[in-house]
């Protein structure tokens, strides 16, 4: 079957998350998981990709030959194409309607995934242990480190102090 493009309504959060993060890692990509599909990795296209710039989604992991499945890609101009394998592997396109989603409000999304896996999206670490930065970091969705990295400390505070005003620690 033919993939359908699909035209999001801005990609500016997307792009804002991104470009705070490649101010400290070389190669930013974060994992989340849309309802009803596997795991899915979103990362940047480099300079030798045919897609350069552009928002790419893959697997992931790597296959026997070290590559990654490619879903598809959002272009600069904020539209959603999906490739041929995922078109095969999903139909209903459900990869396109939580990027849709992901692109309206892509901290809480990735907080949100944080909460319900108990892993940081951005590192893929597991969240918790004793420490109260790691105890603020279950609240938050994602680790300190990640939040500071990814321009999203100011979200992690308030998560934090939203936990231990609640009384948690």
């Amino acid at each position: 079957p033919a993939a359908a493009t699909r035209a999001l309504r801005s990609v500016t959060g997307i792009k804002d998350l991104f470009d705070a993060a490649r101010s400290r890692i070389k190669y930013p990509a974060l994992t989340l998981t849309p309802d009803g599909f596997t795991p899915i990795r979103i990362s940047i296209a480099g300079e030798r990709s045919k897609f350069n710039g552009a928002i790419t989604v893959t697997s992931p992991e790597r296959n026997a030959y070290g590559r990654r499945t490619f879903y598809g890609h959002i272009s600069l101009e904020g539209v959603w194409t999906p490739s041929g394998t995922a078109a095969l592997m999903d139909p209903e396109d459900k990869i396109g309607t939580f990027l849709v989603l992901f692109a309206a409000k892509p901290a809480e999304i990735a907080s949100a995934y944080g909460r319900k896996t108990g892993c940081c999206c951005f590192c893929m670490r597991p969240l918790g242990g004793t420490s109260r930065s790691a105890k603020h970091s279950v609240a938050a969705g994602f680790g300190e480190v990640c939040a500071k990295s990814w321009g999203l400390y100011e979200l992690w505070k308030t998560a934090a102090s939203e936990h231990e005003s609640a009384g948690v620690l």
